[in-house]
């Protein structure tokens, strides 16, 4: 919608629509990730120095471990997946029908052991307060999934340059496989494993939105590009009105993984950057794609 203001001040002076406005509001955008590394070693300079001079001082390591994580990126695609839902085990009232609505998305991690926790949230917006609901979600509760990665998708990156998010990428870069070349170099991009992941939480939210949680159970030995995509079952009114989907992806590692990276002194942090390193040091991303369904008589 022209004109809409952000909930939130990027100071971009870039309007923002009112789906993204609201899922804003429920989950606010946290401090850029660079802003959080900087502000981390910064304090690492004021910790303790090992009296053994060949050691690294605690901001070498975290700056070891900064340049370390440089490039890597969590992102949604350019495209939502839109089709009539084909299963026969949902009654669909008259005057209404069924959407599956798939959104896709891949990782590119480069921390050891990848990401152990990915946590997902759409949420769905109608023009006009039109009746809709969120019927069916995939992947249900306690499913096992392989994570798939498609090379020649695009991805959705708009939306975080919306929100000033700075990637470390060309602008004409956006194909996963374009991108996994980048951040890993040629022969790892081309890696593949069947990376497992345990759908922990899938829930319906207020009828209109979702939420899942995955976690790793493969404990892959490579770490490289990762895909996943999460399918809702939709339930709209028939002719249909403008749907609009908005996302927010989460991805966590184990604070094991600092301990192992840094030792202890990161729990010597103070402040946001403390409660940064204590969620897993998440990257997160936005996205959100407008008038979804393919509406026709």
């Amino acid at each position: 919608m022209t004109g809409a203001r952000s909930v939130y001040d990027t100071g971009m002076g870039v309007a923002l629509s009112p789906e993204l406005q609201e899922i804003l509001k429920h989950h606010p955008l946290s401090p850029p990730v660079d802003q959080l590394w900087d502000e981390a070693i910064e304090q690492s300079y004021q910790l303790p120095v090992a009296r053994d001079a060949s050691r690294e001082t605690p901001a070498q390591r975290m700056v070891r471990l900064r340049d370390k994580l440089k490039g890597e990126l969590v992102a949604f695609h350019d495209r939502l997946g839109v089709e009539p839902y084909t299963g026969e085990d949902l009654a669909c009232p008259a005057g209404s029908r069924l959407w599956t609505i798939r959104v896709p998305l891949t990782l590119f991690p480069k921390r050891d052991q990848g990401f152990s926790r990915l946590e997902c949230i759409v949420e769905l917006q109608a023009e006009g307060a039109a009746p809709f609901r969120v019927v069916k979600l995939l992947p249900e509760s306690r499913a096992e999934i392989l994570g798939k990665v498609e090379y020649g998708a695009k991805l959705e990156l708009a939306t975080g340059a919306k929100l000033g998010a700075r990637l470390a990428l060309a602008p004409a870069v956006t194909l996963v496989g374009d991108v996994a070349t980048q951040i890993y170099g040629k022969a790892q991009a081309e890696f593949s494993h069947e990376l497992r992941r345990e759908c922990v939480v899938s829930e319906i939210i207020g009828g209109t939105g979702a939420r899942w949680r995955l976690d790793d159970i493969s404990h892959p030995e490579r770490v490289t590009v990762e895909g996943h995509q999460f399918g809702l079952v939709v339930e709209v009114a028939h002719p249909a009105a403008a749907l609009h989907v908005t996302g927010l992806v989460q991805a966590y590692s184990d604070v094991r993984w600092l301990t192992s990276s840094l030792g202890s002194m990161w729990q010597s942090l103070k402040g946001r950057v403390l409660e940064f390193f204590r969620r897993g040091a998440p990257l997160e991303a936005y996205g959100e794609w407008r008038d979804v369904l393919q509406r026709g008589p």
